[in-house]
């Protein structure tokens, strides 16, 4: 890459893209580095992804839902609202969220890291990097007319 910086990001995305997407985080390549230093395996990800799913299943079992996003809104928002301290967070954190709808793709996001750490249920740190993983990238824009 010439001058260290990554290509640029296709602007103009039409709104009504952008508002379906969860994860809004632009994740640069990495170069691989060998050794101890190289991350998790391929495998590792894949044992952990599947108990993340598991969890999702056993929690949501008994629902006609499978995964975090097929959960309605209300219901969402009624039976899987995390506790107390992960909602402080989401409200301490979360200003820059407008409609509710940002709110629910966070607590998506945020039962979706809790499954793939293992939780019970998404606490503040959970919360925190679901804000993060939505928040705009100042590298993609948005059309308004769209």
């Amino acid at each position: 890459m010439p001058g260290g910086r990554p290509p640029p990001v296709p602007a103009g995305l039409p709104r009504r893209l952008i508002r379906h997407i969860t994860v809004r985080t632009l994740i640069r390549p990495q170069p691989h580095q060998g050794g101890d230093d190289a991350g998790e395996s391929t495998a590792t990800v894949a044992e952990r992804v599947a108990a993340a799913r598991a969890r999702t299943r056993d929690r949501l079992a008994g629902t006609p839902w499978k995964t975090n996003e097929d959960v309605p809104r209300a219901v969402l928002l009624r039976r899987f609202l995390p506790g107390k301290p992960a909602t402080r967070a989401l409200v301490q954190h979360g200003e820059h969220l407008a409609p509710l709808r940002d709110h629910v793709h966070v607590l998506r996001l945020s039962w979706t890291l809790a499954d793939l750490a293992g939780l019970p249920e998404p606490g503040p740190a959970q919360v925190k990097e679901a804000i993060e993983l939505y928040r705009m990238p100042d590298e993609l824009t948005c059309r308004e007319d769209s």
